[in-house]
């Protein structure tokens, strides 16, 4: 047997994944590769996706969540036992919602080592967001939400538009100093690293995400590893930030002293990633 279900699961159940932004990860492409190889998992992709060429509202907008929710019911609930969406939604959506919410909705955000995120965030807008060349729209609403005012009120190194390894980078420790609001909601995390170490971490997450029992069985890890390879252009495996940031240049250390709030650092550290 390659899955595992409960004795009995009710339909109609609905998950929703968060994080700060896939930008080619590659554990964040594989953790919905992974949750489709069960029979009764349903995976939604490409909410955030959708404004990049639809322009149907802008790159920061997301369809209302409780009309989202019903979508996702609509769609497969009446056919799997789990429907979820993976991550075109940020914790902070999930405020104010009434508590009858969640009476079929689990959610659970994704972490990831604050060094290996901001990585990932400036190599994506240097790579104009898996964009063709010729197609600037996303990479210009970036430019026009970075906080231009705030990093040259700091004395940092100055920057042209053009140079968008400098700028992301800002922005990128702008928002992850935003992210101690994640930690400091109600929604529980689970840390990416953890995931691809062990299947039992997958489980756990699973458990998570559903109100009956999912499970994989053992046997289905070494598929799991193989869907782990590098589908996009100079994609790799990170894990750990100690050599990414071993490799930073002064105005990066700098521009890290001046952005990252240490409360942030702090939480960082208070959910076991270790800063330098």
């Amino acid at each position: 047997m390659l899955f595992k279900r409960g004795i009995s699961l009710a339909k109609g159940s609905i998950f929703f994944l968060t994080n700060h932004g896939n930008a080619g990860d590659l554990i964040f492409d594989w953790i919905p590769k992974i949750l489709k190889l069960h029979p009764e998992i349903f995976v939604y992709l490409g909410e955030s996706v959708r404004s990049k060429y639809f322009r149907e509202r802008s790159r920061k907008e997301r369809p209302p969540i409780d009309l989202f929710k019903e979508f996702l019911m609509d769609l497969a609930a009446d056919v799997y036992q789990l429907s979820g969406d993976c991550f075109s939604y940020r914790t902070y959506h999930f405020d104010n919602l009434p508590k009858t919410f969640f009476n079929s909705v689990k959610v659970v955000n994704i972490t990831r080592d604050p060094y290996v995120w901001l990585e990932h965030y400036v190599s994506w807008r240097k790579s104009n967001l898996n964009m063709p060349r010729s197609n600037s729209f996303s990479l210009d609403h970036e430019w026009s939400v970075t906080k231009h005012d705030y990093f040259s009120s700091l004395g940092l190194r100055k920057y042209l538009k053009e140079e968008v390894n400098i700028w992301s980078f800002y922005q990128g420790l702008d928002i992850l100093s935003r992210m101690k609001s994640d930690f400091d909601s109600d929604i529980e995390h689970f840390k990416a690293e953890d995931l691809v170490k062990d299947m039992k971490f997958v489980n756990k997450l699973l458990e998570k995400l559903g109100f009956q029992k999912l499970s994989f069985d053992v046997s289905q890890w070494p598929l799991m590893l193989q869907c782990l390879k590098p589908s996009r252009k100079n994609q790799c495996l990170i894990l750990e930030g100690k050599e990414i940031h071993s490799k930073w240049k002064q105005w990066q250390f700098e521009a890290y002293e001046k952005i990252l709030k240490q409360d942030s650092r702090n939480t960082f550290l208070k959910h076991g990633y270790e800063l330098i």
